[in-house]
């Protein structure tokens, strides 16, 4: 502190002499410059900011940018593009759809890492052109030129000048240094990229003109001889094999994100399996897991197949080398799985498909074509339908033991490989070999959906069964949601295995740019534009929302009440305002997801009440009673009810009507406007007592005394009658025959009053007849006046 002291007390006294020399000189200009403001602290203020601005540059400009990636593997990669520019041009090459379908993966695996370093060297380049015009700014300020003027002043900052002059020519050489090493990556960047564009362009021209002349004839016919061949076909089935590991590996390498997070979500799920197992086999019910099959059979098994099957619709643009050999294993596992389910006839000719769809799958992935691959392919061909033939009559025999589907799918393999082999003696090779392998990863994926329908069954009957101590467990009911979930995990397969299939035959891009086109296409209708893609967005999303609205109320009234079976479904009773939530969520993200204006809402709004002052008063009506139930909670889902001539347990609350289900077993739909507009009685609203009231009569000359306090002596004695409110006799009346009182007594159980009268009754009864008290039944006497002879004579005999 006292250093610091010192110093400033020094720059004081140096500062003096000069100030009380400029005081009388440079006070206009201060004055007329700065205003309230003086030069010196203007001055000491830009000389921090141009110092702060350098001092920033140079960090910048001595971490530098870490080019060595860029710089040790760009070579590889322009070198990479170059080769396969001179297999597209080498006129001895003849290069198939699926070896331009390869190369089109490393392009775009190398377009895409360029793009990123273009991306990382452009921001670092703007960065310090945005550094430098900082500088540049600060060093052109007009105060640094209006020092010069002011020869005191700038003789006291003079060191700092040359400081700062000093911190700029260097800075200038390290950003002339910089700049040039970024330019040039970024040339180099540049032009690779545009080399591997024109490759990509070339390549989808080749691909799509090869897909254009599928159905040509693009060999010889097979018994015409062919010209030379560059390489036989066990030289092209062994020099293929490196290229293909090398591109799985070349794939992987910047591509192992999709494969790695499915790996570990089957890893979670197969742990997960297991617990599951452990805790359903502790409770020590064997009957427990009879539905469950395939994951008792091999849960390591059915998350393998979970990882081998999806992986590939995850991954971004993979090879078909990645995709065959995923798949194979996928065929081997689920094989695994099924095989004890299968006939000894059926395995054994399921072995040949298995050997089928790996040589076709192989024999796709073959560079060039050559005679020896046609006869191969056409023995293939051959055995396909062979086998085909078993696998069918073998179905034909038991199709109990098989899935409802597997006949068909065999039959499109057999036909599939019966075109393929004429196709590939008519010089359509290309075509033919597309088609066999296309039926055999059909044949392949028809298995391996079914099975992982089956599987993802069981996992949630295995959740349900292994939480169903737990709240949600106590509402979701297996039997309830089976039928509906298998409807949607079929629909779902199919579709993957559409997807699959198109992929098979080198369709997919057609497919999708095909789709695009339409989707995009702006429509006109009047001033209205649109496009079939938004259409189909707002769809979609409207139709989810609604699908998932309808699964949330049937998972949470899967106990369904019943009149007889007490207790009320509290998550039931919020039904209503969540799908109403969720329909009306729904529909604002379609309209934001298709990108109609929230303001073309009005139109709709107009529309709507046009319809409603046409004819949909009624719907309307439905709809704002729902909404008002939903608030007012007049009812809940299983409360007992009486509405007009209808009476029962509330089964559902829904957003035009409700059911109401009744002691016969029906389901009364009623709309919610007589909700509203009639009288409501509400038997459970607040609690489940209910009052029970017996009439019995006595006969004149019974003691009523003795009679009233027998029976209150057996009200007393029953468990389920209510203490408060007490049970009270009252004598009403006295009828033609006897002396009638009113047993009136409170049960808490709603549902089992009509047992309880039934008990009382004859409690009473018995109790009543012990004591010798008589109750009389209704008589009359007939007197008759007169009756004729015969008759007399008759009943006399």
């Amino acid at each position: 502190m006292n250093t610091y002291r010192n110093r400033l007390l020094w720059m004081i006294l140096l500062w003096m002499p000069y100030l009380a020399f400029a005081q009388d000189s440079l006070a206009p200009q201060i004055s007329g410059l700065t205003g309230n403001d003086s030069l010196s602290a203007q001055l000491v203020r830009k000389m921090e900011k141009l110092t702060a601005d350098m001092n920033q540059i140079n960090s910048v400009l001595l971490r530098g940018l870490d080019t060595t990636e860029i710089s040790e593997n760009l070579p590889g990669i322009r070198g990479t593009l170059q080769k396969l520019k001179q297999n597209l041009y080498d006129k001895e090459i003849h290069l198939n759809l699926r070896s331009l379908s390869a190369e089109r993966v490393i392009v775009h695996q190398s377009l895409s890492q360029l793009t990123e370093w273009q991306k990382t060297l452009e921001k670092f380049t703007a960065n310090l052109l945005q550094l430098r015009g900082n500088v540049v700014r600060d060093v052109n300020d007009s105060l640094f030129r209006q020092l010069k003027a002011d020869t005191a002043i700038y003789h006291l900052y003079q060191l700092q000048f040359q400081e700062q002059r000093t911190r700029w020519q260097t800075m200038t050489g390290a950003y002339a240094v910089q700049s040039g090493n970024l330019s040039r990556l970024l040339h180099n960047v540049g032009e690779a990229i545009m080399d591997g564009t024109d490759v990509l362009d070339e390549i989808n021209f080749r691909i799509r003109n090869i897909k254009r002349s599928m159905l040509s004839k693009t060999e010889p016919f097979l018994w015409e001889k062919s010209g030379k061949e560059p390489i036989n076909f066990w030289q092209s089935l062994w020099r293929s094999f490196d290229p293909n590991i090398r591109l799985i590996r070349y794939y992987l390498r910047d591509n192992w994100e999709p494969a790695a997070w499915i790996l570990l979500l089957a890893g979670g799920c197969f742990w997960w399996i297991r617990r599951s197992l452990f805790k359903i086999k502790k409770q020590q019910l064997p009957g427990l897991l009879e539905p469950v099959l395939y994951l008792r059979r091999g849960p390591e098994l059915c998350c393998l197949l979970v990882f081998l099957t999806l992986t590939p619709f995850v991954s971004s643009s993979p090879p078909a080398v990645y995709i065959e050999f995923l798949w194979a294993g996928m065929l081997l596992v689920a094989t695994a799985l099924a095989w004890s389910d299968w006939s000894e006839r059926y395995r054994r000719y399921w072995i040949l498909v298995v050997l089928l769809f790996i040589c076709f799958g192989y024999d796709n992935l073959l560079p060039v074509i050559t005679k020896g691959e046609r006869w191969w392919m056409l023995i293939l061909s051959g055995l396909a339908v062979f086998t085909a033939w078993q696998l069918y009559q073998e179905v034909r025999v038991s199709s109990k033991s098989y899935p409802v589907f597997q006949n068909e799918v065999i039959i499109f393999f057999g036909i599939a490989n019966v075109l393929s082999f004429l196709l590939n003696i008519l010089g359509r090779f290309t075509l033919a070999k597309v088609l066999s392998n296309s039926a055999a990863i059909a044949l392949a994926h028809a298995l391996s959906f079914y099975l992982l329908v089956e599987i993802l069954i069981e996992a949630v009957y295995l959740w349900l069964e292994a939480n169903k101590n737990s709240a949600i467990g106590n509402y979701i009911q297996f039997s309830h949601i089976r039928s509906k979930l298998r409807r949607i995990l079929v629909f779902v397969g199919v579709l993957f295995w559409l997807t699959a299939f198109v992929w098979s035959l080198n369709m997919m891009d057609s497919v999708i740019e095909l789709m695009t086109g339409f989707m995009n296409t702006t429509r006109h209708i009047g001033n209205v534009d649109f496009t079939f893609g938004s259409i189909l967005i707002f769809i979609a999303v409207l139709w989810i929302a609604v699908q998932l609205a309808n699964l949330i109320s049937f998972v949470f009234s899967g106990r369904e009440p019943q009149i007889g079976v007490s207790g009320k479904n509290r998550i039931g009773s919020w039904m209503l305002l969540i799908r109403l939530l969720i329909l009306s969520v729904g529909f604002f993200l379609a309209m934001g997801a298709a990108g109609i204006p929230l303001d073309k809402l009005a139109i709709i709004i107009g529309a709507l009440g046009l319809g409603i002052g046409f004819g949909l008063q009624n719907i309307v009506n439905n709809l704002v009673s729902g909404v008002i139930l939903a608030f007012e909670k007049p009812m809940d889902v299983g409360d007992v009810i009486e509405i007009g001539q209808h009476s029962g347990r509330v089964k559902e609350i829904g957003i035009r009507a409700s059911k109401i289900a009744t002691a016969d077993g029906a389901d009364i739909i009623v709309p919610n406007g007589d909700f509203i507009s009639q009288r409501l009685i509400n038997w459970t609203h607040s609690n489940t007592f209910r009052r029970i009231e017996i009439v019995i009569g006595v006969a004149y000359g019974t003691d009523l005394d003795k009679a009233e306090k027998i029976v209150q002596q057996k009200l007393l004695e029953a468990k389920d009658i209510l203490a408060q409110p007490a049970p009270s006799i009252i004598w009403s009346e006295m009828s033609a025959s006897s002396v009638n009182m009113r047993v009136l007594f409170w049960t808490n159980e709603f549902d089992q009053w009509v047992s309880l009268r039934s008990t009382m009754l004859k409690v009473l009864y018995k109790a009543l007849e012990e004591n010798e008290i008589e109750i009389p039944y209704a008589q009359q006497d007939l007197h008759i006046r007169s009756i004729d002879e015969n008759v007399l004579r008759n009943i006399t005999k």
